[in-house]
């Protein structure tokens, strides 16, 4: 039996500790001993210790034998995560997206392996919805607002497609349980300013208010019938849940998200321009991506009229993709790189 560490932070309110259970669990199932700790001080001996934390942790990983595993919203690598990373003799990635941009920023690429991150597959298959969405259609966009505000370009987006008399429905879910409340009262905030731009009775929005199990999340999956999300999709895992839900998907042209859709089972936003920030703290400069929200528009009034054609065009090509990531693949893939180093 394999015994391997696991510096990890077991708290499913964001993407990062939900890539790490998944690939905890599959190593499990694999019979492998997997050994979870919280900090390093408390990490044994032996090189096997994979951390799934945040990349700004990595300041206060002392232990020489980790190996990051992580992925970039960026296109290129701040100050700051260079100075951590340089030191890392084995860096382990989510995404072709957070390659590219550590081999742009001079990082050796046979240090660099590309781990795709994994679900269980079988258990989005047997859900069930956990929201009676009354009849509406519905289109899930599950928010990080800790990292900005420009999820309001998809509510925006969202409210230009449709009017109250559209048989439509908008879930938001902010995705952060510490700060749920906080997260919620500030997205309402937004949601009234917005409204204010529009001279017309629009479509509600269902706020999803709860924290939720891994269980309660892909029921919430189960519940809508497509995803829309632009900002912040570096790891992908939200797509990847939402196609193994059967959901049709609406997503960015960038990111580590492209290693999971593209147009042959998704929709796909074009970029409209970029934009510099040479104020970002411990970045030499930040180049963010401003979609074309006009498209969206247009795409989601598309899926809307015509879901069922949608649905079936994508199908196949889901079928495809969604093996490629089940977290039993991700793990014997982990499993097999650390026999090689």
């Amino acid at each position: 039996m394999k015994t391997i560490s696991f510096l990890h932070s077991n708290n499913n309110s964001n993407s990062i500790s939900r890539v790490g259970d998944n690939l905890i669990s599959g190593l499990r199932e694999m019979g492998c001993n997997v050994l979870l700790f919280n900090d390093d001080k408390d990490l044994v001996g032996g090189k096997n210790i994979v951390s799934n934390f945040d990349l700004q942790k990595l300041k206060f990983l002392k232990a020489k034998n980790i190996i990051p595993y992580f992925s970039y919203p960026y296109s290129l690598v701040p100050k700051i995560d260079y100075y951590y990373l340089k030191d890392f003799d084995n860096i382990l990635v989510y995404n072709n997206h957070t390659k590219s941009v550590l081999c742009e920023s001079g990082f050796k690429e046979d240090n660099i392996f590309v781990l795709p991150i994994g679900i269980d597959c079988k258990k989005f298959r047997r859900s069930t919805p956990l929201i009676d969405m009354g009849g509406r259609f519905p289109f899930l966009n599950i928010v990080d607002i800790s990292k900005g505000n420009r999820w309001v370009n998809v509510v925006e987006s969202y409210y230009q497609s449709f009017c109250f008399d559209d048989n439509v429905i908008l879930v938001l879910k902010a995705y952060n349980q510490k700060y749920q409340e906080y997260y919620q009262n500030q997205i309402v905030r937004e949601i009234e300013v917005l409204k204010k731009k529009f001279q017309k009775k629009l479509p509600p929005i269902y706020f999803v208010e709860s924290e939720m199990s891994d269980d309660e999340i892909i029921g919430l999956y189960k519940s809508c019938s497509a995803y829309v999300k632009l900002y912040n999709t570096n790891s992908g895992l939200s797509f990847l849940e939402a196609l193994a839900s059967d959901l049709v998907c609406i997503g960015p042209d960038v990111g580590g998200c492209r290693d999971i859709i593209d147009k042959s089972n998704s929709f796909i936003i074009e970029t409209k321009r970029k934009e510099r920030s040479d104020n970002m703290g411990q970045l030499s400069s930040f180049v963010s991506n401003v979609f074309d929200h006009e498209q969206l528009s247009c795409v989601l009034k598309y899926v809307y009229d015509n879901y069922a054609q949608v649905k079936e065009k994508f199908l196949e090509k889901r079928k495809v993709i969604i093996p490629k990531f089940d977290r039993r693949l991700s793990s014997f893939n982990l499993y097999k790189y650390l026999k090689t180093i």
